[in-house]
Parts: structure tokens; C-alpha cells; sequence
């Protein structure tokens, strides 16, 4: 058996472990034939030498399952305590946290509505009024009525200016309170990562 071969075997065998481990083992391997060739072994004597693939690797794997099951038993294992002191947390959190920041978002919801329906409402109110005034001046005549005319096209017009404006205001509102959703949930999940 060539050390081609042999590793082959040995590597096949490995795919229990990580990857990091694996390695760790291919290389371990990898530079102690290097080694021994260097040193004049022969390709057979150290193939031979380093005994079966299956079960140099199995030696291995127990070894690596061995030494990671008594780092878990080293960690304190999570109690049923642990588990009632998170949900009392939990409901801390909805109840002074989670209940304020929704009432918070409906307020902003009211206020981009507002916004919005009072941009229309403008554009409504204007046309409205030149109606108003286009049929007083149609049916009583006199110049009074036009400037009352120019007054709800002024209307009008500043309302179809601030829709879009209006508009750009809720948009920023939502995108500001999602930001600052999305900072507290970090903030409450312990990941203070920068955006």
C-alpha cells in the first residue's frame, strides 16, 4: 500500500470530525512520512509503520469525541430556573419595552396617515372652493368672486406640492422606526454589531 493509498483510507474514515481537525490529522500524518522519508525509510516501511488507516483514524475520533463530551460536561448545564428566569425577562421586556415601542409605531402609523390625508385633503379643499366660488361668479357675476377663485387654486396647489413632501416625511418616519427596532432587538439579543 502506497502512503497515497493509506491516507486516502484514513481520510475517508475522518469525515466524522470537523474540518479543522481533520486537518490537523491529514497534516500530522502528512509531515511525519515526510519525516521518516527524509530520514531514508522506505515508502512501505512507514505506511506500514503507521499501522491500518481505519483504525489509526478511529484512535483519533475517539480521542476527539472524548475530549470534546468533557468540555460539555464542564459547562453548566441549563435548568429549568434558567429557563423560567428567561420568560420572566421576556415578559419585563414586552410589558416596558415591547408595549411602549408599538404604541410608538401606531402613533407614527396616525401621523404618516395624517400627513398623507392632509396633502389630499388641500388638494380637495382647493378645488372645492374654486367650484364654490366658480358658481357664485356664474350665477351673481362681479370680480370679488375671482380672487376667491385664485384663493382655492392656491389651495389647491399648495396641497399637491405637499403631498409629495408629505409623502417623503412618512417614509423617512417608518425607515427611522425600523432602525430603531432593529438596534433594540440587537440590543436586547446581546449582538451590538455596528450597521
Amino acid at each position: 500500500m502506497t502512503f497515497r493509498q493509506w491516507e486516502k483510507a484514513f481520510k475517508k474514515r475522518l469525515s466524522r470530525l470537523p474540518g479543522e481537525e481533520r486537518e490537523r490529522a491529514l497534516d500530522y500524518y502528512a509531515e511525519l512520512y515526510g519525516d521518516k522519508l527524509d530520514a531514508g525509510n522506505s515508502e512501505r516501511e512507514i505506511v506500514r509503520g503507521f499501522g491500518d488507516p481505519k483504525a489509526a483514524a478511529d484512535k483519533i475520533v475517539a480521542e476527539w469525541a472524548e475530549s470534546s463530551s468533557a468540555q460539555s460536561r464542564a459547562t453548566r448545564p441549563r435548568t429549568a430556573g434558567d429557563t423560567a428566569a428567561r420568560a420572566a425577562v421576556a415578559v419585563l421586556l414586552f410589558l416596558f419595552v415591547g408595549l411602549p415601542l408599538l404604541a410608538v409605531v401606531f402613533c407614527l402609523a396616525a401621523a404618516g396617515a395624517a400627513l398623507l390625508v392632509s396633502g389630499f385633503a388641500a388638494i380637495l379643499a382647493g378645488i372645492a372652493y374654486d367650484a364654490y366660488f366658480l358658481v357664485q361668479l356664474c350665477m351673481y357675476g362681479g370680480a370679488a368672486y375671482v380672487a376667491h377663485i385664485g384663493i382655492g387654486l392656491a389651495t389647491a396647489g399648495a396641497g399637491a406640492l405637499l403631498v409629495p413632501l408629505f409623502l417623503c416625511c412618512t417614509k423617512w418616519l417608518f425607515i427611522g422606526c425600523g432602525k430603531i427596532f432593529v438596534l433594540t432587538g440587537r440590543i436586547v439579543s446581546g449582538k451590538r454589531e455596528a450597521y
